[in-house]
């Protein structure tokens, strides 16, 4: 048997393989909407919100079903099973129509995954020696870079191909989703693999166990005595999702018209993740920054920075600066909301399932919003928008932080 260590490593390796699939899905259709079927930018985004909705009202139930982790591997096998079927039904049902039903399937089985694997990975007694700021660290990067993946695969399948037969679409995005289907066979098997180790080690952990990760060791900063913020990271980190759901959604269709492929705009994304999964790697050694008021402005202001980018922006340049920034500051605006919902004791549990609800909250209605705005202004007014809303949240970061600052 494997040392728990090695285990508590390799278990990560399951959600990135599972956010390889989510990534070629939440690109490859829109992508197929904008380019092939004409699809105005609400309905491109609609297929991201259809998801978002169905993940947002799925994980707090599954949450709540979930007792201990020898439970939650057999629904993760559930949500292998759900999700390998999608992926075929999306090569049998190719329409828009289908597409919107088929996302919403997605979200169910995503939400089925995530929500028993955070429950499944606490068997493991993940590398207890390590801090809080290590582990947040480690668990964005590993879903940050599989999504990242996902979208750099998704946009490069998408142009491949010549058309055959009925369709009139190069036919490279069939091929995508036999790779997610490859991926969420690897994933049933790692689960399966897992299963026993789960039932060995601390198995009888129950769900509502109050700290996911808990502290380092004497040495380490106490962070329960800390200013607890979780709620200044639920908005903030917020307000970044609602934004980058508006500039995800609205630059996979506006791409097409500045001259870029789907695998460029494919690449841009995957600059964004694999960015923010690198910055997040790099905060695991932090100590205070997230609660000084000079770095949480200054990530901050690389995300408006960014937007601004993509909003005036006409060529290639202007979009990898501008996907470079975002990704940094969604990196650190990810670490400083897990930090703080995780970092007391006593109101951990709590403080992640409002994390799942903010973040579905805020991708769907940035989906919505972004895409109804961009079909009646353009697509730079929406952009405009969320720069402005990122700067009104800095302003109150930097407030809040100067009057609660870190107890030395």
């Amino acid at each position: 048997m494997k040392s728990p260590r090695r285990d508590s490593l390799l278990i990560y390796l399951l959600p990135m393989c599972m956010d390889i699939v989510l990534g070629l899905t939440i690109v490859v259709s829109p992508l197929r909407a904008a380019d092939w079927m004409g699809a105005s930018y609400f309905q491109v985004a609609a297929l991201s919100a259809v998801w978002g909705i169905f993940y947002m009202c799925c994980a707090p139930v599954v949450g709540r079903l979930l007792k201990r982790p020898a439970m939650a591997s057999n629904l993760m096998l559930l949500a292998c099973a759900i999700n390998l079927t999608v992926c075929g039904l999306f090569v049998l049902f190719p329409g828009l129509t289908a597409m919107y039903f088929l996302m919403g399937l997605n979200g169910l089985g995503t939400a089925i995954f995530f929500t028993s694997f955070q429950v499944f990975m606490k068997a493991f007694n993940l590398d207890q020696s390590k801090s809080v700021a290590y582990s947040t660290g480690l668990y964005i990067f590993a879903w940050s870079s599989g999504m990242s993946l996902g979208m750099l695969l998704g946009g490069q399948f998408v142009g491949m191909g010549l058309p055959t037969g009925s369709y009139q679409e190069p036919v490279g995005w069939m091929y995508a989703y036999l790779l997610g289907a490859i991926c969420v066979i690897i994933t049933a098997l790692g689960v399966w693999w897992f299963k026993p180790r789960a039932r060995g080690a601390k198995a009888d952990v129950p769900a509502t166990s109050p700290n996911l990760f808990p502290s380092s060791t004497p040495t380490a900063i106490d962070y329960a005595k800390q200013p607890d913020l979780a709620w200044l990271g639920w908005l903030s980190c917020g307000v970044a999702f609602f934004c980058m759901a508006i500039l995800r959604n609205t630059f996979l269709k506006a791409g097409l018209d500045f001259g870029l492929s789907a695998s460029g705009r494919g690449n841009i994304l995957f600059l964004i993740l694999i960015t923010q999964a690198l910055v997040s790697l790099l905060l695991c050694r932090s100590r205070l920054w997230i609660y000084q008021a000079r770095w949480v402005g200054l990530f901050g202001l690389l995300g408006v920075a960014g937007i601004l980018c993509f909003a005036f922006g006409d060529n290639l340049g202007a979009f990898i600066t501008g996907g470079f920034l975002t990704g940094i500051f969604c990196g650190a605006y990810c670490f400083y909301l897990v930090f703080h919902s995780l970092i007391h004791p006593v109101h951990s549990a709590k403080y992640i399932s409002i994390n799942e609800a903010t973040v579905g909250v805020s991708n769907v209605a940035g989906a919505l919003i972004g895409g109804r705005l961009a079909d009646w202004l353009g697509f730079q007014s929406p952009l405009l928008i969320a720069a402005g809303i990122i700067a009104a949240v800095i302003l109150l970061q930097i407030i809040i932080h100067r009057r609660k600052p870190a107890l030395l």
